[in-house]
């Protein structure tokens, strides 16, 4: 079956009519995170754990009488109301427990996920199961989703430690629109391999992450990278996969696409407003920014790194940026995938070290 694919944004609708193919007619389990700590808050303001399900068919498919269960022996455990999901859309259920089954609110099942695994369903209201997972899910770690890969495996834009250009800003660069793709470097710029940062002593950034090191005494560092785009209208995603220590801002040809730990509006002198003391990899979702990519090789990459007030034995910052495009999936095929995507199109199999996504904004469910 060939069908034009709506992507659904958490805030907002972004239709970029893919053709992706698909043999599957009901909707089905497209996505699952049961160990959820950051990837998505629900309406409660929770990481609650969530259950995404997919329709890949061509006419709205309404679920009233529906079921989900991790009971194999009841396949009803909790019923959906009367809700559809468009064609080719996706529908976010939270396993939270609290049991909220009102077309106009976002929908919680009676129950919920194990993160060591366990059986799930999606039942027709005639009580037989449309897909399920049996004997049950594999274990998932904190913010690993499992479910069907839905997109080619990422291209790498800007690959970890390439060689970006640096600066520790001081009052003279302040007003400096060093964001902007037509800056021009002065001569207070340099060129080092991404991996930027020091750690004084113990425990924390390993070492050899640390391929161009700065003072001790700085708080912020600026970062441009130029990168070179064939076609952005052939990129169905984009990701910004990124390890900090403690905070950052990121641009992409000069408008902020992404920020954790920073104020609105950060000066040169500013720091994190918390410490980070998770060394991950973050991944976010800069999909809705394909539209500010050009062709060829005019494109820019800038992050402001900053440290926090209290974390001074070290800083860091390793920015990478991946690219990718939407390919045919197989429904009956669930794997580690490498970023929970909730209401939008799965990302594909898990790389070795898959990032932690951030998303800004509450959930709907539909």
């Amino acid at each position: 079956m060939r069908l034009k694919l709506p992507i659904t944004i958490l805030t907002g609708f972004l239709w970029l009519a893919l053709t992706i193919t698909s043999e599957a007619t009901d909707p089905f389990i497209s996505e699952i995170v049961a160990a959820n700590d950051r990837s998505l808050k629900d309406n409660f303001g929770e990481d609650s754990d969530w259950i995404e399900l997919h329709n890949p068919g061509t006419e709205p498919a309404n679920l009233l009488g529906w079921g989900l269960s991790d009971e194999l022996e009841s396949p009803l455990k909790w019923t959906f109301p009367d809700v559809s999901i468009p064609p080719g859309e996706f529908l976010l259920v939270h396993a939270s427990g609290n049991n909220i089954a009102d077309p106009r609110r976002p929908l919680h099942t009676s129950f919920r996920l194990s993160r060591a695994g366990e059986f799930l369903g999606l039942a027709k209201p005639d009580g037989n199961f449309a897909d399920k997972y049996t004997p049950g899910f594999p274990a998932l770690n904190d913010n690993q989703s499992y479910g069907v890969p839905m997109m080619e495996a990422p291209t790498e834009v800007i690959p970890v430690h390439s060689t970006f250009s640096y600066l520790t800003p001081a009052s003279i660069n302040a007003k400096e629109k060093w964001t902007e793709t037509n800056f021009k470097l002065t001569s207070n710029w340099s060129s080092g391999r991404s991996g930027f940062g020091f750690r004084k002593s113990g425990s924390g950034i390993a070492l050899s992450l640390i391929k161009t090191r700065i003072s001790t005494t700085k708080r912020a560092i600026w970062l441009r990278k130029k990168f070179s785009i064939k076609n952005q209208n052939t990129l169905d995603y984009l990701i910004l996969r990124i390890q900090f220590d403690d905070g950052f801002i990121a641009y992409l040809n000069g408008e902020k696409v992404a920020t954790f730990n920073s104020i609105e509006r950060p000066k040169y002198s500013s720091y994190a407003t918390n410490d980070n003391r998770d060394l991950s990899f973050f991944d976010f979702d800069l999909t809705s920014y394909i539209r500010l990519l050009k062709p060829g090789e005019n494109n820019v990459l800038a992050v402001h790194a900053l440290n926090h007030r209290t974390e001074r034995n070290q800083f860091f910052v390793m920015p990478t940026l991946l690219a990718g495009r939407i390919t045919a999936f197989d429904s009956t095929k669930q794997v580690f995938l490498s970023t929970p995507t909730p209401g939008r199109p799965n990302t594909s199999q898990s790389p070795p070290q898959p990032g932690d996504p951030i998303f800004s904004k509450p959930s709907g469910s539909f």
